[in-house]
C-alpha cells in the first residue's frame, strides 16, 4: 500500500520554529486536510512532501523510502503540488498541461480540462488571458496529467464558487477512490468537510486532530450536500473576476449540474468580449458562496499578509512536474 510518512519532522527558519516533532501517515485511498491560522506553516508543511521545502529535522518517507534519496523530478511526478497562486510555465494552455507529458494528444488535454471543469476550447487559450480560478484549474489538470500517487492542494477553492468547488471535490474523491491519496490545506469548511477523511489542526507548532488543541469538539466530515453553514471565503487577490452571478448550485452528492459521472463539469466556452478588456468570467469561479460572507473557519481566510516564511523561499528545482529538456523535445504522436 502506497503511503507517505512524516517522522518527527520539524522546520525552523530565521531563529523561529514553525513546528517540531510532527508525525503523520497519509495512506492510499484517503484525503487528509490541514487547517489552522494563517502564517503557522501549513503551506510549508505541504511543500515538504515533494521537496519544495526541506525539513530542519526528522525525515519523510514515500513507500518506506526517504524522499531525500529519490530523484527530485521523479518524486514530483509521484507527488504533485497544485499551488494556491498558480505558476504557469507555457504560453498556451495545451502546452501547459503537457509540461509533464509532452506526448499527450490534444484530445487528451481537452479531456483533462473537462475533468477540472473547464471547456475543451481552452486548449488554445493563452495562459496570460486566464483568470485566477482558471489558472488554478489548469494547474490541477497539469498535475493530473502525470497521474500522481499523492495530490497536494493548497487552498484549491480560494478563487472558485460553490459549484466549481464541488467539481474539484469530485476530482479529489475520484483520485482517492482510485487508490491515490491527497493532502490539502484550506480555510473552506464546506469543501474540507465534504472531501477530507481526516482533518488536522496545525497550531502553536503542533499537529493534532481538530479540536484537541483548542477545546473544540472533533469535526466529523460531512456528506456532500450537507446543510451545515459556513460559507466560503471571498475572492482573494489574483482570483477576482468581473462576474456577479453565482452560477449553478451543486446538486446533492457534491456534483454540479451538468457534471459527468466522474465529476467533471463542462461549461460552455466563454463569450469573447467585443469591447476588449478582461475576459468574461468563466462559469464557476470568483463568486462567494450564497451561504454568506467570509468563512469563519479556520479563524481567517487565506491571507497574503501572513505568508509562511519558508514557503516563499524556493528549495531545489521548482516545476511541479517538469520533465527534462530532452523529454520536451520528444516527437509528439500524430493527431
Amino acid at each position: 500500500m502506497q503511503s507517505i510518512v512524516l517522522e518527527q519532522v520539524g522546520v525552523s527558519h530565521g531563529g523561529r520554529t514553525l513546528f517540531a516533532g510532527i508525525d503523520l501517515t497519509v495512506s492510499s485511498g484517503g484525503c487528509t486536510a490541514v487547517v489552522g491560522p494563517s502564517g503557522v506553516g501549513k503551506t510549508t508543511l505541504l511543500r515538504l512532501f515533494n521537496r519544495l521545502a526541506e525539513p530542519s529535522s526528522g525525515r519523510i518517507l514515500l513507500d518506506g523510502v526517504p524522499i531525500a534519496e529519490l530523484d527530485v523530478l521523479a518524486l514530483r511526478r509521484r507527488v504533485g503540488l497544485v499551488p494556491q497562486h498558480p505558476v504557469l510555465l507555457a504560453e498556451v494552455v495545451v502546452d501547459e498541461v503537457r509540461v509533464g507529458r509532452p506526448t499527450l494528444w490534444e484530445e487528451q488535454v481537452g479531456a483533462l480540462l473537462n475533468r477540472v471543469g473547464l471547456p475543451e476550447t481552452f486548449v488554445h487559450r493563452r495562459c496570460a488571458e486566464l483568470s485566477g480560478g482558471e489558472a488554478q484549474r489548469v494547474c490541477l489538470a497539469r498535475a493530473l496529467a502525470v497521474a500522481p500517487e499523492v495530490l497536494l492542494l493548497d487552498e484549491p477553492t480560494s478563487a472558485l464558487d460553490e459549484a466549481a468547488a464541488a467539481v474539484i471535490g469530485d476530482v479529489v474523491r475520484a483520485h482517492c477512490r482510485a487508490g491515490g491519496s491527497a493532502v490539502l490545506v484550506s480555510h473552506d469548511s464546506d469543501f474540507t468537510g465534504a472531501v477530507a477523511d481526516d482533518i488536522l489542526l496545525l497550531e502553536e507548532g503542533r499537529l493534532a486532530p481538530l479540536g484537541a488543541l483548542s477545546g473544540m469538539p472533533p469535526v466529523t466530515p460531512r456528506e456532500p450536500g450537507s446543510s451545515e453553514q459556513g460559507g466560503r471565503a471571498p475572492d482573494r487577490p489574483g482570483g477576482q473576476t468581473s462576474g456577479t452571478s453565482e452560477g449553478p448550485r451543486a446538486e446533492p452528492g457534491g456534483r454540479s449540474p451538468g457534471a459527468t459521472a466522474s465529476g467533471a463539469q463542462v461549461p460552455g466556452a466563454p463569450v469573447p468580449n467585443p469591447a476588449g478588456g478582461p475576459a468574461p468570467t468563466t462559469p464557476g469561479e470568483g463568486v462567494p458562496s450564497a451561504r454568506g460572507g467570509r468563512a469563519p473557519w479556520w479563524r481567517d481566510g487565506p491571507s497574503p499578509e501572513a505568508p509562511d516564511p519558508v514557503a516563499s523561499e524556493p528549495a531545489g528545482p521548482q516545476p511541479d512536474s517538469r520533465t527534462s529538456e530532452a523529454a520536451r523535445s520528444q516527437e509528439r504522436p500524430q493527431q
